[in-house]
């Protein structure tokens, strides 16, 4: 009975350790290791000339350019869950309008709840706050 327990016990954390990292990532369907641009953050275009990338690694961190400053966070995903955090961020002062869409771009990537992309238009379109948009497409 006491090695049946053990087992029984065994498998049990097996599975819930397998599902536990199913559920963190899933590279299979998030573009990974691919750099994105900005397109528009909550149907406005971003400054002419200014320069917001997002990339997503393997290894569940995401990095890019904010508008002014480089950044790096942690992300998970769950089916098409998301869930940015850890956002770091160099210490570079801009224009105020660039310092104004970096910090609108940073707190959309720390409200992110949802991502969706379109391969035929490779466009990335992450869901945040209150049903706004953070769209981006896949560098060429």
């Amino acid at each position: 009975m006491n090695s049946q327990f053990k087992l029984l016990c065994a498998v049990i954390t097996g599975l819930t350790l397998t599902g536990c990292s199913l559920l963190s990532t899933n590279p299979k369907q998030l573009p990974l290791g691919k750099t994105f641009h900005i397109e528009s953050i909550d149907n406005r275009q971003p400054i002419m000339g200014s320069f917001t990338t997002l990339s997503f690694e393997k290894d569940n961190r995401a990095y890019g350019l904010a508008s002014c400053n480089s950044f790096m966070a942690h992300y998970q995903v769950s089916d098409h869950s998301l869930l940015i955090s850890s956002i770091g961020t160099t210490r570079k002062q801009c224009s105020a309008a660039l310092m104004r869409q970096e910090n609108e771009f940073i707190a959309a990537l720390e409200s992110a709840k949802f991502w969706t992309y379109d391969a035929s238009t490779k466009k990335l379109i992450i869901t945040y706050g209150k049903q706004q948009e953070l769209v981006l497409t896949l560098s060429q």
